[in-house]
């Protein structure tokens, strides 16, 4: 997995979440608290603690315009958004 360092647009090596076919997650929350460890030790959000809540990733601005590059994106019919609360 990758991400971003603000300060130079460079990616940064993030931890794998498990993709380890026989190790199952059955659990949504399982899922989260795995992810959210591999954000805290890249040191990929802005804040130190994740856990819990949705972060505010490093250059997630510059990477939200990337998307828009992306085939996926470009070859959607539909596309569903649920924005943060103010």
């Amino acid at each position: 997995m990758l991400g971003f360092d603000s300060e130079s647009a460079n990616p940064i090596s993030c931890p794998p979440v498990n993709t380890d076919k026989n190790q199952k997650m059955t659990t949504k929350d399982a899922i989260r608290e795995q992810a959210w460890t591999a954000i805290e030790q890249a040191g990929a959000a802005h804040t130190k603690k994740v856990h819990d809540r949705i972060p505010h990733f490093r250059s997630a601005e510059e990477a939200a315009l990337r998307v828009f590059e992306l085939d996926i994106w470009q070859n959607a019919q539909v596309i569903k958004g649920n924005p943060d609360r103010p």
